[in-house]
């Protein structure tokens, strides 16, 4: 089970995320992700990328990628 924790991602993937100083405000999705000078980044949430180490955000996941059952057979 996945739980809200205020760390931010140490793996790449995509990550559920709330604001923390409005946990009730919604959720969204958004996709952890490094770029070819190291930098990890993530969706602001308003169309454009930000360094992961600037958001204050609780954060849940990664998300696992579903099973693709049309190529196992």
């Amino acid at each position: 089970m996945m739980r809200w924790t205020k760390e931010k991602p140490t793996t790449l993937g995509w990550y559920w995320w709330r604001h923390r100083s409005y946990p009730n405000a919604g959720r969204w999705v958004a996709q952890v992700r490094q770029y070819d000078d190291g930098t990890v980044q993530t969706d602001s949430g308003f169309g454009s990328d930000v360094l992961l180490s600037t958001l204050d955000r609780e954060w849940a996941g990664p998300i696992p990628e579903p099973e693709d059952l049309s190529v196992c057979g």
